[in-house]
């Protein structure tokens, strides 16, 4: 069963209300506030939380049980207990459809929700399988948007914000405005051409509508308004917190401050580093990482392996009796046993995720061979495109970095290689594949690994040069390019197939790309 997370107007409220008598920042929407209780690595913050929640659609069920329609799945889930959105309807026309979107346009501020529009789904299930879906879109669902709600002000200031991976992003505060129902005082700029673009200057009279009906952005100025007060706006050439050089690489919108130290950085890094998805160490959100901070506890990601060596210090915070200290430091501690691409992942650099994030580890037995990697070197690792070489590049020539990972070095973060390179004279070897869409039985971490262990290479995109694309279930735009590609693809038997037939010594079918064995299409 699949549905949304959301916080009710009166909720969200309440929240505002116990924020401002503690005397901390206000949230800004309903919808940020609910994300941001979501992503809490500490549970009970998010139990605390007037969270609520509304079932949309059947997910993974047996085909026997499954509904014949979208809306009998509805009525079921409703009779299993789940709470549904109210006043969801049933058309059999599309002059239906248009008369409840514009009677769900009429109603919605008397909603204890926000709402940006209303979602308008093919009712047989049969058809929706039938139509798909594009990467994550369906193809038989569509969103009727509701007009955006604007208002004018006047911009006084713009200030830069630095965020994570070192992006400037510039804010707008203005006089505060009503803007359907909501005190609007922010709006985001993107970045500098958006200012350029706008021609946007410091005390010039601006449209603003809250996009999505939650994010402040302004759409327009009104030079007719001006009066020769208002002052031209220059984008900074050096971090404004710490000074470093703003670097914008050519072709991209956003400008970079390249030190991993940079104190703007460091909650947004520190927060980052000790996530799920790289060192994963337990009970150190995003509020006990500011809480570490703002007590001058760190100065960057090398300082949690010391810690150690700061109980008391911990101790006197608030919220940090024994117990959960000593489980903290103890997950601090079991980090360093993580693999080095949840490290590489860890440390924020632009353009490396997860999956670039392998390629790297599989390629160097750890950060000091990356750091001492040319861009050439970078540049000729299979699947890796010359924009992030670029930028790992960058990460590593910047002193600073090179300082923090020779510290990570000296506290014991010192993990190897996770995988060594894919052979040359493996069975596979020469052989592009690209995996889209789901299977069934095995992962596509996994099907990737058995692939690079026969010599092959595991791509993200479809060229003219793939081999072969491996097609599963919810297949996306990578299938639709490898046909208009004529590239092979081959389902999930064909898949297996082909692996149990490399790996027991064979040659497999594969070896020529014009004769996929057992092909999807």
């Amino acid at each position: 069963m699949r549905g949304e997370v959301f916080l009710p107007r009166s909720g969200f409220a309440a929240i505002n209300e116990k924020q401002a008598e503690a005397g901390k920042p206000l949230y800004a929407n309903p919808r940020n506030a609910a994300a941001g209780s979501l992503r809490q690595l500490d549970p009970g913050i998010t139990a605390a939380r007037p969270l609520r929640f509304f079932a949309y659609q059947v997910g993974s069920i047996e085909r026997a049980l499954a509904p014949r329609a979208h809306w009998d799945a509805l009525r079921w889930l409703k009779a299993l207990g789940f709470p549904l959105s109210p006043d969801s309807a049933l058309c059999a026309t599309l002059d239906e459809v248009w008369e409840r979107c514009r009677w769900w346009q009429e109603r919605r501020d008397a909603l204890d929700f926000e709402i940006d529009g209303a979602v308008v789904k093919v009712n047989q299930t049969g058809l929706q399988e039938e139509l798909g879906q594009v990467a994550r879109e369906p193809r038989w669902a569509i969103a009727f948007k509701f007009p955006a709600v604007q208002g004018v002000t006047r911009l006084d200031r713009i200030e830069i914000n630095v965020g994570r991976t070192g992006a400037l992003n510039p804010l707008a505060f203005l006089d505060p405005v009503q803007i359907g129902g909501v005190t609007v005082g922010r709006a985001t700029l993107h970045n500098e051409d958006q200012i350029r673009r706008l021609d946007l200057k410091l005390g010039d009279w601006v449209v603003v509508e809250r996009r999505g009906d939650v994010i402040p952005q302004i759409v327009k100025v009104l030079a007719e308004r001006r009066d020769g007060s208002e002052r031209e706006y220059h984008f900074p050439t050096s971090c404004p917190t710490c000074g470093s050089t703003v670097e914008r690489v050519a072709g991209e919108a956003m400008s970079y401050c390249t030190n991993a130290s940079c104190p703007a950085q460091l909650k947004e890094r520190l927060a980052h580093f000790a996530g799920r998805g790289a060192m994963d160490i337990e009970g150190l959100g995003a509020e006990r990482v500011a809480q570490f901070v703002d007590a001058g506890l760190l100065g960057d990601v090398a300082d949690l392996y010391l810690l150690h060596e700061r109980r008391d210090a911990l101790l006197a915070l608030e919220r940090m009796a024994e117990k959960n200290t000593d489980n903290l430091l103890r997950a601090i501690e079991a980090s360093k046993g993580r693999p080095l691409a949840r490290l590489i992942f860890g440390l924020g650099i632009r353009h490396v995720g997860e999956r670039n994030a392998g390629l790297l580890a599989g390629r160097f037995a750890s950060l000091e061979e990356l750091c001492r990697a040319s861009l050439e070197d970078l540049v000729a690792i299979p699947g890796f495109g010359a924009i992030v070489a670029q930028s790992v590049y960058d990460f590593c020539q910047e002193g600073r970095n090179q300082a923090l990972i020779a510290k990570l070095a000296a506290v014991g973060v010192r993990p190897e290689g996770g995988r060594p390179p894919a052979p040359t004279d493996g069975p596979l070897a020469g052989k592009s594949f690209v995996l889209t869409g789901r299977l069934d039985s095995l992962t596509r971490g996994e099907a990737t690994a058995r692939l690079q262990a026969l010599g092959a290479t595991v791509a993200a995109t479809v060229t003219k040069k793939t081999d072969y694309v491996v097609v599963g279930e919810d297949a996306g735009s990578k299938a639709e390019r490898a046909a208009a590609l004529k590239r092979p693809t081959l389902d999930e038997p064909a898949l297996l197939a082909l692996l149990a037939e490399a790996e027991g010594g064979g040659t497999p079918g594969a070896a020529s790309p014009d004769e996929a064995p057992v092909p999807a299409s």
